[in-house]
This record gives structure tokens, C-alpha cells and sequence, in this order.
């Protein structure tokens, strides 16, 4: 996946979500937006990686990040609409 910036996905959930107050829009792209650079950086660097004092093998620390996004999001799943953004960030 590639990032598409704040602004963009913004945007995209205003336009996709007239009837959605701001807060609840935000908190989803917030989760979003972290999701996305979590993802960059397992795809760039893996599931596993080396500890960076002791150099031992251990799981990515963005492994951790990228599933508390995805819980806020799937809190929101039935609040909003978001496959256009998800589409959007899958076709960048």
C-alpha cells in the first residue's frame, strides 16, 4: 500500500460521509493514517526484526501499532463509509 497524505484521506471521508460528525471522521483517519505507515514499515523491514541494542530477532514493533489501528477502525466500521478511501490508498 502505498500513503496517501492526511489531506487527501480527509477528503475523501467528508465527501464519502456528509451525515458523520467530524470527531468520529478524525479518529478513524488518525487510526488510518498510522495503519499506513505501520504497514510501510513491515513491508519494508518484515514481521521480524533485529533488536536495535542487542540485535536479537523480535517482532516488529509497527506489528503492534498496525492492530491497535485496525481495532479503532473496525469500531467505526459500521459508522462510516471508507472502501473509496481504502480503494484510494490500495491504487497509489
Amino acid at each position: 500500500m502505498d500513503k496517501i497524505t492526511r489531506q487527501q484521506a480527509l477528503e475523501i471521508l467528508l465527501k464519502d460521509n456528509p451525515q458523520n460528525d467530524f470527531c468520529a471522521l478524525t479518529t478513524y483517519l488518525d487510526a488510518f493514517m498510522d495503519y499506513q505507515e505501520a504497514q510501510s514499515n513491515i513491508s519494508a523491514n518484515g514481521s521480524i526484526v533485529m533488536h536495535p541494542r542487542t540485535g536479537s530477532p523480535i517482532s516488529n514493533p509497527y506489528l503492534k501499532i498496525k492492530s491497535t489501528s485496525l481495532k479503532t477502525m473496525s469500531a467505526s466500521k459500521g459508522l462510516l463509509r471508507a472502501t473509496r478511501l481504502w480503494r484510494r490508498a490500495s491504487l497509489s
